[in-house]
């Protein structure tokens, strides 16, 4: 008799693994970072259909429910300690949608809500205390990575990592003997990998006939791009070069393109 294998949210995901650490990359354009149990998203735009409707352009209100259907789902079935956000949050000044993502805040209290601001983050610091959302500098340093809602250059990340070591009370200068002769530097030598948002990455696919744009997740020798996850966004189409790796969205499944 056939036993039918427990569906997970782990079941549509390609696993994959980066500088020693786990990642599930979903359908739904989040990454579940495993060994720190925490979800990460970018481009959520929320609150930009009221901002658009303010300036006269009928954009539909479903296009705020579905974001929020979705990261809902997506809490509820991987259970992570921490949504980790890395910018375009909410796509406006304050307006009443801002209310819709703080419900949900609030129906998730066991989890950490954190945030990278991006350019359109517009918002006061107070909305993001009032409802406990962390808010980090970009860029922002955990394990080997630096996240970001921008894409950083090499050079910017290293010097960032240094500055980052000396916050935290570590000595990033060369160290000297007594002997006058230098000892290893207490510093980066190459910076962090890069996780960012901000372009919306698509790549496009070419049949023998047809041609067709997709999301994507891209990962770089240095650095990655996560796809934007707001119902209402466009894409930037990127051209990957030999040795990226490339993950497309289809729908319910993700699959990797050569």
């Amino acid at each position: 008799m056939s036993q039918t294998s427990k569906a997970t949210p782990f079941n549509n995901c390609i696993r994959r693994e980066l500088l020693a650490q786990t990642f599930y990359l979903h359908p739904h354009a989040a990454i579940y970072w495993e060994e720190q149990k925490t979800l990460l998203v970018a481009d959520l735009h929320l609150g930009k259909a009221t901002h658009f409707r303010r300036h006269g352009l009928a954009v539909p209100t479903y296009v705020q429910d579905e974001t929020l259907e979705k990261l809902t789902g997506l809490l509820l079935d991987f259970k992570p300690d921490r949504l980790l956000m890395l910018g375009d949050l909410f796509h406006s000044d304050y307006n009443p949608e801002w209310e819709d993502f703080a419900d949900l805040v609030m129906a998730f209290s066991h989890v950490k809500f954190a945030l990278v601001p991006g350019n359109h983050d517009r918002l006061t610091y107070h909305q993001y205390e009032k409802y406990k959302i962390q808010v980090h500098e970009e860029p922002y340093f955990e394990g080997p990575f630096a996240f970001s809602h921008h894409p950083l250059e090499q050079e910017v990340l290293l010097r960032e990592k240094r500055a980052d070591l000396r916050k935290a009370g570590l000595n990033s200068e060369p160290v000297t003997k007594h002997s006058g002769a230098p000892e290893k530097e207490v510093e980066p030598q190459t910076p962090a990998y890069n996780l960012a948002g901000h372009v919306h990455p698509a790549v496009m696919l070419q049949g023998k006939r047809d041609r067709m744009r997709l999301p994507c997740y891209y990962f770089g020798e240095n650095a990655g791009l996560l796809p934007a996850f707001g119902a209402f966004t466009g894409m930037y189409t990127i051209q990957p070069v030999k040795g990226d790796n490339v993950f497309v969205l289809t729908g319910n499944k993700v699959m990797e393109v050569g």
